[in-house]
């Protein structure tokens, strides 16, 4: 996820550039899948699609990876971005035994 990415890049730096460019990628969590959003709601509450254009296809470690890129509310404080990633953590939790085979 970029907005993690820009939100580390600020920390390293401490240029506001990359804290404004991680603001603005987070706006993408508010656009519907057909102006290529990426959140579904499931039966899982809220997943972050690693394939927009095949939002039937649950990818768990896309999902986690979007997680990680959540890393901006850690910089910023922002509990809106606080929200998205609690939000997705508990998804993980509930699809966790729907996920595992077994082995």
């Amino acid at each position: 996820m970029t907005a993690g990415l820009y939100a580390r890049a600020y920390n390293l730096t401490e240029n506001e550039t990359y804290l404004e460019t991680a603001r603005l990628f987070l706006n993408s969590f508010n656009l519907p899948l057909s102006q290529n959003g990426f959140v579904v709601q499931t039966k899982y509450d809220p997943w972050y699609l690693e394939y927009n254009y095949y939002p039937e296809q649950l990818v768990l470690n896309g999902h986690i990876i979007t997680l990680q890129g959540l890393y901006y509310w850690k910089v910023t404080g922002d509990e809106r971005t606080y929200d998205l990633f609690w939000e997705g953590a508990m998804s993980v939790k509930k699809a966790l035994p729907d996920f595992d085979t077994g082995d």
